[in-house]
């Protein structure tokens, strides 16, 4: 649907779109619209990978969602732009393999081109990605891949764990949510 500004505006069909997210690029399930309002000839929809989508914060960013197949979060927001959580987690764990997402990014990133429309490699989830026992690994590997800044979206409740904060110095931006 086209937003006031007459941006065009998608609804995921399996939950609602991050609020900061209006998408110009690509999204699972999305058809592939360029800003400026043609077809975008690469898109990029794998597991783990998706967009690039338009972000007021972050300009166009390349998501990576470590949890991709269902919401794990250690909360349950009625506002949350993806839905009810599916699997309430009190514990970090590698809910998917690690190895999985470092294999897509190597892929992604091989061919340079496709870095070159990218202003921010964006750490996300359905849920909460500080649960990731995986997440050190993915920022480190993540910045070795480009010369872009990575960011991690983020809940905050895990914030005051020393290890999550130790790998979230892999990271060169880190936006927590502090309504949650």
């Amino acid at each position: 649907y086209l937003a006031p500004q007459g941006k065009v505006v998608y609804k995921s069909p399996v939950g609602r779109l991050p609020n900061d997210l209006i998408f110009h690029g690509l999204h699972p399930g999305f058809p592939s619209l360029a800003p400026h309002g043609g077809i975008n000839p690469t898109p990029i929809c794998m597991k783990y990978l998706f967009g690039p989508v338009q972000s007021r914060r972050l300009g166009r960013s390349l998501g990576i969602d470590l949890f991709p197949e269902r919401k794990i979060c250690n909360l349950q927001c009625i506002y949350c732009e993806v839905g009810p959580t599916e699997t309430l987690a009190r514990q970090r764990a590698l809910y998917t393999p690690t190895e999985e997402i470092l294999s897509e990014l190597d892929v992604f990133s091989a061919d340079p081109a496709n870095l070159a429309p990218i202003d921010v490699l964006t750490v996300t989830a359905k849920g909460e990605p500080t649960l990731h026992l995986g997440l050190g690994d993915i920022l480190r590997h993540a910045r070795t891949l480009a010369a872009k800044p990575v960011a991690v979206l983020t809940n905050g409740t895990t914030l005051m764990r020393d290890d999550v904060r130790e790998e979230l110095q892999g990271a060169d931006i880190v936006i927590p949510s502090l309504d949650s």
